[in-house]
């Protein structure tokens, strides 16, 4: 996540992203773009002229699809429920199905067919994971309840990867390899690509801004349908854009919520908490030196999010 120098008044002050463009060209190393450049045909790290058609194509592909599906009447309701912009929540859909996975025409089937196969796989690591639960400092802090999901589960993410991982034979990986990976060849799923270690981070706002049912941690079969579920899944992806602009408002002293390429990027990267706390670091050692502080700028993804805005604020210009 890269940064650019801007002026502030006050330490703990809340600044205002701007919406628009941010960065001059995508920010993007050399082996994400390798990836991506597999995927798209790409030539160009810049992303030249030839490659912006390309993603032009692909992106009004993405939206054909997703507008015969009806997806945007969906997102327009729901990011209402959640106080969020439909134009955040759709780029960060339609970035996924740009730059890192294949929409499928009829994703609703597609998806909810791999439910079985996916839960059947999940349960060789199941005991694992319950067991993990039981352990004595996991138990307390699932049984906090002065706690948000988001701070609960970050807290038991980074406690198992300090204390647990590799140890007690549970395995060498980081928290979502070892339990949420059952096809073991991708981390996210579904219409918004979320992973269900998302879903838990933020199942109490989709309970209390979306009217979602309340997820035990080991009900593992409504996790993963949460996960796959379009509807339940567009609710999740609504609940992460407003989950990054709160922890950016907590922790970083910014408003990102006029900035959808920001969002996207946050929601393309993760560890928006860690990523938020480093900013803020970063800031506070500018004030004391009196120099200008950062702000957040977009990776390639929510670059492209952004520079297409015009286009998504389109899509809802008109009643639902």
């Amino acid at each position: 996540f890269a940064f650019i120098a801007l002026n502030a008044n006050a330490a703990n002050s809340i600044t205002m992203l701007p919406p628009g463009v941010l960065a001059n060209k995508p920010i993007i190393s050399e082996a994400t773009f390798s990836k991506i450049a597999r995927k798209n045909d790409l030539e160009s790290i810049s992303f030249n002229r030839h490659d912006l058609q390309k993603l032009d194509e692909k992106f009004n592909q993405v939206v054909a699809t997703l507008a015969k599906e009806h997806v945007f009447e969906q997102i327009k309701s729901i990011s209402a429920m959640y106080g969020v912009s439909p134009e955040a929540v759709a780029g960060c859909i339609i970035g996924e199905h740009v730059f890192n996975v294949h929409l499928a025409d009829k994703f609703q089937g597609y998806f909810i067919s791999g439910y079985s196969r996916w839960l059947d796989k999940h349960n060789s690591v199941r005991d694992k994971y319950l067991a993990l639960m039981k352990e004595p400092d996991i138990a307390s802090v699932l049984a906090d309840k002065t706690l948000s999901d988001y701070d609960r589960w970050d807290t038991i993410f980074n406690t198992f990867n300090v204390r647990y991982r590799g140890r007690k034979d549970y395995p060498n990986q980081i928290f979502i390899l070892s339990f949420f990976n059952p096809y073991g060849a991708g981390l996210t799923y579904g219409l918004g690509q979320l992973s269900p270690v998302r879903v838990l981070l933020t199942n109490d706002l989709a309970v209390k801004y979306g009217h979602l049912p309340k997820i035990e941690y080991s009900d593992t079969e409504s996790l993963y349908m949460a996960t796959l579920d379009v509807t339940t899944n567009i609710h999740y992806v609504a609940a992460s854009v407003l989950a990054s602009i709160n922890v950016y408002k907590a922790h970083a002293n910014f408003d990102i919520s006029k900035n959808i390429g920001v969002i996207a990027t946050l929601y393309n990267l993760g560890d928006e908490k860690k990523r938020a706390v480093t900013l803020n670091t970063l800031n506070k050692d500018k004030l004391e030196q009196n120099k200008p502080i950062v702000y957040p700028v977009e990776n390639f993804y929510g670059w492209f999010i952004n520079k297409k805005e015009p286009d998504i604020k389109k899509l809802f210009s008109n009643p639902a």
